[in-house]
């Protein structure tokens, strides 16, 4: 009589296997072939979540199992073992693998450990996601080009001139241009967005909104910017779905350590100087900036420092590792826009790249 328990977790037990080493062969590629730290990030999570279920079903009843010798499948060969002639095509089986195992664990476990078929089940649409973002052009993989991000609105411009504005200054080495608009009322917001949307769109720029997820939808922008106050990144990417850019303003470690659990497309860390844009926040300073970068290159998550940047101090941020920064007043009330624009574009193209 077949011991209906044991054959549950013998199944749980292969599968657990199977997920763990479909993780190695996608780690090899991100790590050897893509030299992706953020992806290899990820890998690092997932396999501490798989040792997590684990401990929860209990290494012991996994072992006792396991009858590897006996199983009638284990001499069965994959009949697409052939096709898979290059690292893309590995990873892509390796990445169904964890797939196809991490389904098994969630049906397999509903009765016996709830709490890992939740688990399964989480793990397994984050690789759908992951794997569409690998093999496509993903949110952060456009953001990480940029270098000069210009933050444009009614406190440092004129709103009719905004526009007008806008297109040279993209012109002469802006990157992204986010608009951030905290007086006009919400119907001029979105045509203004949807006039700078368009022009971004024409210069092969980004474009982002703060705060405004409704708006950044609306006008089809590239994606959103939020601080600690605003909707939560979940709820931002429930509006703006998996591909628009979302960025997040950090002030502390917690902060930011909480943020890259979260898995935006960009941080922004600061103020890295006194700012006049918001006198609020006390100054982070460049201490701050370095410890910061060192945990993003970790997380391999693009940064951009924010917070009283001028072409003056900027070499001295450039030392901390910073490769792109977020400008506002430095440009915008400079007597020569368009030449102060060209200086720090200059400036940030000595950047290193990333590793």
């Amino acid at each position: 009589m077949v011991d209906m328990e044991k054959t549950i977790y013998r199944i749980l037990d292969a599968n657990l296997n199977r997920g763990r080493e479909g993780l190695r062969v996608v780690e090899e590629y991100l790590r050897f072939v893509r030299e992706d730290r953020r992806g290899s990030w990820f890998v690092k999570r997932w396999r501490h979540q798989f040792r997590e279920m684990t401990q929860q079903l209990g290494q012991e009843k996994l072992l006792s199992a396991r009858a590897a010798i006996s199983d009638v499948g284990k001499d069965l060969a994959s009949p697409s073992q052939p096709g898979k002639q290059n690292p893309q095509a590995i990873t892509s089986a390796g990445l169904k693998r964890i797939q196809e195992a991490l389904r098994v664990i969630e049906e397999y476990s509903s009765p016996i450990a709830p709490t890992v078929s939740d688990l399964a089940s989480r793990m397994r649409f984050e690789i759908y996601q992951f794997e569409k973002e690998l093999f496509l052009s993903s949110p952060r993989t456009r953001f990480a080009q940029i270098k000069l991000y210009l933050l444009i609105g009614s406190d440092f411009c004129p709103m009719e001139k905004i526009v007008e504005l806008a297109g040279p200054l993209l012109d002469a080495g802006v990157d992204c241009l986010q608009l951030r608009e905290k007086k006009l009322p919400d119907k001029e917001i979105f045509r203004l967005s949807e006039k700078l949307a368009k022009l971004c769109r024409d210069k092969e720029k980004l474009f982002i909104v703060n705060d405004r997820p409704d708006i950044a939808l609306a006008v089809a922008a590239d994606g959103v910017h939020i601080g600690q106050e605003d909707l939560p990144i979940d709820a931002v990417r429930q509006i703006l779905g998996p591909d628009r850019i979302i960025g997040i303003s950090t002030h502390t470690i917690p902060q930011l350590r909480e943020a890259i659990e979260k898995n935006p497309s960009y941080i922004a860390i600061g103020p890295a100087f006194d700012t006049t844009t918001k006198p609020h926040e006390p100054t982070a300073g460049l201490e701050y900036i370095t410890a910061v970068i060192s945990e993003l290159c970790d997380a391999g998550l693009p940064e951009v420092a924010i917070g009283g940047i001028t072409i003056d101090n900027l070499p001295k941020l450039m030392s901390t590792g910073v490769r792109r920064v977020a400008v506002c007043s430095a440009i915008l009330s400079a007597k020569n826009p368009l030449q102060e624009t060209e200086r720090f574009a200059s400036l940030l193209s000595c950047a290193n790249p990333p590793d």
